[in-house]
């Protein structure tokens, strides 16, 4: 291990330490800090290594983070995808993420903090936040039974 390699990973540690993070961003990060290509991988890898860095994990969470932020299962896709979350790993566990999550109830919360009433609107909106049809179909029909 070089001097460099070194200097790596005690920033990478800093780093993780701040906050988690996917091994992209963390490379991002270090490579903005003017280490090489070489540097940065090894520096990555070492933490994997270690379990510094658990990208499984951290799916699951961003995934219920995001859900309880208000947003649907295509909004949370399009973002672990742009975080920079491994392919494989949101090939392999995004889906059992989504299911432990009520998606209903969270587009129903969104359709009580509405301040329309234009049901074309509201639509609009939730497809927006990233409500499948069907969510958005059962939550709908969920408020108006609960108001009968």
């Amino acid at each position: 291990m070089t001097e460099n390699q070194k200097k790596a990973i005690k920033c990478a540690l800093n780093i993780v330490a701040y906050a988690p993070c996917t091994a992209k961003g963390l490379c991002d990060k270090l490579s903005k800090k003017g280490y090489t290509k070489e540097e940065v991988r090894y520096a990555a890898q070492y933490l994997i290594s270690k379990g510094y860095i658990n990208e499984t994990e951290l799916l699951y969470r961003t995934v219920r983070l995001r859900a309880e932020q208000g947003y649907g299962r295509r909004r949370i896709y399009v973002y672990v995808k742009q975080k920079g979350f491994a392919p494989r790993i949101i090939e392999e566990h995004f889906d059992d993420a989504c299911r432990e999550i009520d998606f209903i109830r969270y587009c129903r919360k969104r359709i009580k903090s509405s301040k329309t009433d234009d049901p074309d609107k509201l639509l609009a909106s939730l497809g927006r936040y990233g409500y499948e049809y069907s969510v958005i179909k059962k939550a709908l029909q969920e408020e108006i039974n609960e108001e009968s």
